[in-house]
């Protein structure tokens, strides 16, 4: 028996369903990993895989980097944490702001959910509207107000506006503020904001939602939200927490919109705990108590932690201009190769995403928002076989099938990637494919 199993089998009393993080359970059972090598994963049994997971993106610079961890460990020696500020916040939330100067004012916490949290308290303090306006599928944590439309069926799409379906059972009557719409819907969206604009407080975007495809989003859609929000002054929240990895200025900076807030996280902690609020001054005032109201309360015992602080510092120090270049450019190959012999073999396969982040769909063609990328079981389960080959062949990716590159990583690799993606797909599409054109009549 694998000493993962056996992890598993005891992680099983501990913990509800044998863990203690959703994105974590596979079948039959988790690999448990006992160290990190630069672009690897070493499992408790001694195996190593190329990490495509790097956890969910994070890991933009892979495991033990030297410099995150020579300056962790001389924090360490200082202190972990204190009840007071320390220099380093002021040092990271300058080298943010000198990659984006609309990064006017900025606030620490510890994960990007928290970060969306105090986002849209941020707007509905300022605005005095209660409602969210977000997009089908879109993933912006586990927040009450935002765990809406995650997971929408096909049988519930026939109505003119996506519902604002809950995910689970479990959230608060809060959450029926939510307005939903559709990624790239141009049309339904300003049909949305035109009927709700006086109660809307802001607009959540992701230029890359990873639950929804991670289909970009279009420039005339990022650019339309832009402009409904300045003409009924509603505040544009930038979620990049996930694709600020793409650009020293941020993913939507791509667009050439400027949205009111951005909320960032994972590679601005080097693999700590760490989420941010940045952007506009009035906005971001509301954490003030010297504006004549009571302020937004907003802590945490390990928000802006000195330990997440150096880390970031390290971290953003080697992800500058050329280095994200770099990165973008082995995904971009990526992507374009697979793509290309996807069609050349006639495999019902797509990949999408933008730079360093890619993600594998069984589709004829690449989808364009959450209901084109909408997975079915036959699809589920092949997928799940795929990723199933792609381990034995060692390589490790979420069960979403989404990718991401690490600085690591060279063009050796992401060939390799290529060839072994490309292989496990066309052998599985032979064993059983999963469209219904290709089933034997």
């Amino acid at each position: 028996m694998s000493r993962s199993k056996e992890l598993f089998a005891s992680a099983q009393a501990l913990f509800p369903g044998g863990s203690t993080r959703a994105t974590l359970v596979r079948q039959p059972f988790p690999i448990y990993v006992a160290r990190g090598e630069g672009c690897h994963l070493i499992d408790v049994d001694g195996r190593a895989y190329v990490d495509l997971d790097n956890n969910f993106t994070a890991l933009v610079h892979g495991h033990a980097n030297p410099a995150i961890v020579e300056t962790l460990v001389e924090q360490a020696q200082l202190g972990t944490c204190f009840g007071a500020p320390t220099q380093s916040e002021l040092l990271l939330a300058s080298m943010l702001q000198q990659r984006n100067p609309a990064f006017s004012k900025i606030r620490f916490c510890n994960t990007g959910t928290e970060a969306v949290m105090i986002a849209i308290k941020a707007a509905r303090a300022f605005s005095g509207r209660q409602r969210v306006l977000k997009l089908e599928g879109a993933y912006h944590g586990w927040y009450d107000d935002v765990e809406i439309a995650l997971d929408s069926p096909p049988d519930v799409w026939a109505g003119e506006f996506p519902p604002a379906r809950r995910y689970n059972s479990g959230l608060s009557d809060a959450s029926g503020q939510t307005l939903v719409s559709i990624h790239n819907d141009i049309a339904l969206t300003e049909k949305i904001i035109l009927k709700h604009h006086d109660e809307i407080a802001c607009v959540l975007l992701d230029p890359l939602p990873s639950r929804a495809g991670l289909v970009p989003a279009t420039p005339e859609f990022v650019r339309s939200v832009r402009a409904l929000c300045d003409r009924f002054g509603l505040i544009l929240i930038s979620d990049e927490v996930l694709s600020y990895r793409l650009a020293e200025a941020g993913a939507i900076a791509q667009y050439g919109v400027t949205p009111d807030l951005w909320t960032l996280g994972k590679v601005i902690g080097g693999g700590m705990p760490i989420g941010a609020l940045c952007g506009r001054s009035d906005i971001m005032s509301v954490f003030e108590s010297k504006t004549g109201r009571p302020p937004i309360l907003h802590g945490g015992t390990f928000t802006a932690n000195p330990m997440s602080m150096v880390a970031g510092i390290a971290s953003l120090r080697m992800l500058e201009g050329a280095q994200i270049e770099r990165i973008n450019r082995l995904g971009d190959t990526t992507r374009t190769v697979l793509n290309q012999r996807f069609g050349k073999a006639g495999i019902p396969a797509a990949v999408t995403g933008f730079g360093s982040l890619l993600r594998l769909h069984l589709k004829p063609s690449a989808p364009s928002d959450y209901r084109t990328a909408y997975v079915g079981d036959r699809e589920r389960a092949a997928l799940a076989a795929i990723i199933r080959d792609l381990l034995d062949e060692g390589y490790y990716l979420p069960t979403t099938g989404m990718m991401s590159i690490s600085s690591p990583m060279d063009r050796g690799i992401v060939d390799a990637l290529a060839e072994a993606v490309f292989n496990a797909v066309a052998n599985q599409y032979e064993r059983a494919p999963w469209t219904e054109s290709a089933l034997p009549a």
